[in-house]
């Protein structure tokens, strides 16, 4: 019985190391979808608030019920600190809430103001600023 006792007890530790291992799978998966190198769920975001993350979408990754919201990692904490990335966290978040509102006029000009801001670039101008 204590042998029978042990395998359950095993298993359910797999069972709790298997949901995090999945959904990071699911989202390394995503990464190829939006062309980004490193994609984080909201847990994963919410636990390091330094660094220069980004929402970009809610998905529903496969194998779970209800919808993830999904990151960017854009930078370090060097890049977070910027006024660049805090304008485009702030346009993009309003951008999120003209999609959600279904404001179209505003959300094309959020959307052009983020492609203004050139955020494929952030963290190469933060290095080279930080070096200077």
């Amino acid at each position: 019985m204590l042998h029978r006792q042990c395998r359950l007890t095993a298993a359910f530790r797999l069972f709790d190391l298997g949901d995090p291992v999945n959904v990071a799978s699911r989202l390394q998966d995503a990464t190829k979808i939006y062309g980004l190198p490193i994609i984080a769920g909201e847990q994963t975001a919410a636990a390091a608030p330094e660094l220069a993350f980004l929402e970009i979408d809610t998905m529903t990754l496969r194998g779970k019920g209800r919808p993830e919201r999904i990151f960017a990692l854009l930078g370090d904490a060097t890049v977070a600190r910027t006024e660049r990335f805090g304008s485009l966290r702030t346009a993009i978040d309003v951008l999120i809430g003209a999609l959600l509102a279904n404001d179209r006029t505003a959300a094309q000009t959020k959307l052009e103001e983020c492609g203004a801001l050139d955020w494929r670039d952030l963290g190469r101008c933060s290095r080279s600023t930080a070096l200077a």
